[in-house]
């Protein structure tokens, strides 16, 4: 994607959640490296990104936050993710995320390279929310709270099938972001 192309998509995106949604607070997040194609880095795509939400934020009144996206099929990124986040977090950086298809996870199988980071980004005090429980099973879910430090857990719907694990998510205070089925 070009720049001027990825600056209006930001743009756009922060219009209507105002005009829109009514949003006064909005977290978008994006994995830079799928967004960057040939002509953009990773980091440059980032910038991108940031330099639109500053812009947009100030054109629309609403407070922009960026959360970065770690992919689950492409394991190698996620320590650069976890560099960007440190690097980026004065600028509009406000946590990593693991998304991706969760199907395969069986609560003891996240890639090495994942864990990895999030445990990076823990130790940076940077916030962490993990995409689990989606398609995948409730052990997903204990995986990514007990070994990766997850704060919020993205959908999480099969934590309703296991009560060990919705105990455990209430005991913690783990919050969970869920949308409509």
């Amino acid at each position: 994607m070009e720049e001027e192309a990825i600056s209006q998509l930001t743009f756009d995106f922060l219009e209507d959640c105002v005009n829109k949604g009514g949003l006064c607070y909005v977290e978008a997040r994006f994995s830079p490296h799928l967004l960057a194609g040939d002509r953009l880095t990773p980091e440059e795509t980032l910038k991108t990104v940031l330099n639109a939400v500053e812009l947009g934020s100030k054109t629309f009144d609403i407070h922009a936050q960026i959360i970065l996206c770690m992919m689950r099929h492409k394991p190698e990124w996620s320590s650069e993710v976890v560099q960007f986040a440190e690097r980026y977090q004065t600028f509009g950086v406000c946590a990593v995320d693991v998304a991706g298809d969760d199907t395969p996870c069986d609560g003891t199988n996240t890639a090495d390279e994942i864990k990895m980071a999030f445990n990076e980004a823990f130790k940076l005090n940077i916030h962490r929310v993990a995409h689990a429980g989606v398609d995948g099973v409730a052990a997903s879910v204990t995986e990514v709270i007990k070994e990766m430090h997850a704060e919020r857990i993205g959908h999480g719907y099969r934590v309703l099938d296991d009560p060990i694990v919705y105990k455990m998510i209430r005991e913690e205070n783990v919050h969970l972001e869920v949308s409509s089925l």
